[in-house]
């Protein structure tokens, strides 16, 4: 199972132009949207955050036409349960970067675009750190001289726990696109309320969709964050779901099932060529860490017979 289970979702739903034009739509100041022509919004390659907060967190960089000049939209998605103080600082490092990689593409820009940047937050605390980097800064009484020459930056903040299921149903963006925010939205819910708001809110907009990986995908997440057995989960989508829906629903929970049996060799195999040739984990990773990731289970099945007797690390891995 992937141990991140809101990264998962909502890239299936933010790294579609369409829907996330229409989320973006729904989030910013509407005189800024009537500016943006997000029929022209374009995923951009790129991963800004810091690789130790990378569990928390997953970013997406969009460009858009902005009254006829390229502007860049940065969406942060943040799913740690409490509130970051310091984000403000985090998003000036990121879009730095962001701005960085602009320049290397563009070595004789004399301009830069415009960076907007959005916090999608579904944690159990209400977001209350400041929105603006100049609210960080620790100044003394007077600072009235330094405080111009400061580098500022705000964003915007969605905060999902904080907004009601009606009015995340009542925005205009596609059907996957609000189970997106709303399974975001309850993602940290007790199995019981996560099961309430299956039967009675997510299952309406759940039959709604056509597109069998978006229903995959949102089954998925709710087989991950739910502590219940799959099975268990099975039963609360069955007696809310249409008959082809549920069909759907299980076979998420199969490839979940394989998914998790597959890990638990690949965790096995590991351990085993840790001990059997006396390697940190670290050590197995630098040497070996694309042949365990990317390996079937007919490869860990032969690599796992191989280890009693092979000499070498290297040796169980030989062709």
């Amino acid at each position: 199972m992937s141990n991140k289970p809101h990264d998962g979702l909502a890239r299936r739903s933010l790294s579609k132009p369409e829907l996330a034009g229409a989320y973006l739509a729904s989030v910013l100041p509407e005189g800024l949207v009537r500016q943006l022509d997000l029929s022209s919004l374009k995923l951009e390659k790129g991963n800004y955050i810091d690789p130790a907060l990378s569990e928390r967190q997953a970013d997406f960089v969009y460009t858009v036409d902005y009254a006829g000049r390229e502007a860049i939209l940065y969406v942060l998605l943040e799913h740690q349960r409490r509130v970051d103080p310091i984000m403000a600082a985090r998003f000036y490092v990121y879009t730095g970067r962001v701005l960085n990689d602009y320049l290397s593409e563009h070595p004789n820009a004399r301009q830069v675009p415009p960076i907007v940047p959005v916090l999608l937050y579904n944690g159990s605390e209400v977001w209350s750190a400041p929105t603006e980097l100049h609210a960080l800064f620790d100044l003394p009484a007077d600072s009235e001289q330094l405080f111009p020459l400061l580098p500022n930056l705000s964003y915007r903040v969605d905060d999902l726990r904080r907004t009601t299921d009606e009015e995340i149903e009542a925005r205009a963006v596609p059907a996957f696109a609000t189970v997106s925010l709303l399974l975001l939205r309850h993602g940290a819910d007790g199995d019981a309320e996560l099961f309430d708001f299956v039967r009675q809110v997510a299952a309406r907009w759940l039959n709604q969709l056509e597109d069998r990986d978006d229903l995959i995908s949102a089954f998925t997440y709710i087989l991950n964050v739910s502590s219940a057995e799959a099975e268990s989960v099975l039963d609360v989508m069955r007696s809310a779901l249409e008959p082809q829906i549920q069909e759907v629903a299980v076979t998420a929970a199969d490839q979940l099932r394989r998914e998790g049996l597959l890990e638990g060799k690949r965790e096995l195999l590991s351990e085993l060529l840790q001990h059997r040739f006396s390697l940190s984990q670290q050590d197995l990773a630098s040497l070996h860490s694309q042949h365990l990731a990317s390996a079937t289970k007919r490869q860990l099945d032969a690599w796992g017979k191989k280890v009693l007797d092979a000499k070498s690390v290297d040796e169980v891995f030989a062709d």
